[in-house]
């Protein structure tokens, strides 16, 4: 948090969840606004969290201790509300199963965008507020209605030219047999 307000609009926000004048679906979809996290939210049935924590869900290893101390400890510090980071993996299919099994336990997902729209098409997932969450804040072109990325990666081919040989291509056809 960077001001008092943004501050009060959390305890605000905290306030309504526990006296249930907003669901804890909303709350989420407001908090993580807040936050200008990039995750999105599952849809489900409204239910307030008994156990006051939200249920973060990424792709394990390194992503659980990142995911914490970018977002759950200071969320936890602002709101008195533990994230819970779970590093099981938010496929498209387990996203679903969640829905569907109409008692949805996880509140947030790292889902790529392509998962997140084809789901948010389907009534599974929240749309995002843009007119809570400030989109000048996410990079242009990577916010979608159901998603918006937080961080990038890519995948790339490579091999040791000292032990196969130069090889200038574009291609993976014309790349050294792999052994």
């Amino acid at each position: 948090m960077n001001t008092h307000f943004e501050a009060d609009q959390f305890e605000i926000l905290a306030e309504k969840a526990r006296k249930g004048t907003i669901s804890r679906r909303r709350f989420t979809e407001l908090a993580v606004a807040l936050m200008g996290t990039a995750a999105v939210s599952l849809r489900g049935t409204p239910v307030l969290a008994a156990s006051g924590e939200l249920v973060f869900v990424n792709w394990g290893g390194d992503a659980v201790t990142a995911y914490d101390t970018a977002y759950g400890a200071p969320f936890l510090a602002e709101t008195g509300i533990v994230v819970k980071q779970d590093g099981s993996g938010p496929s498209e299919g387990a996203i679903q199963a969640q829905f569907e099994s109409g008692k949805p336990s996880w509140d947030i997902v790292d889902a790529d965008p392509f998962s997140a729209q084809s789901l948010g098409k389907k009534g599974m997932m929240e749309p995002i507020d843009y007119t809570v969450v400030d989109k000048t804040k996410t990079r242009e072109g990577f916010g979608w209605e159901y998603a918006a990325s937080s961080y990038f990666y890519s995948y790339i081919i490579a091999y040791d030219a000292k032990k196969f040989g130069a090889c200038e291509t574009t291609s993976t056809r014309r790349l050294p047999p792999f052994r």
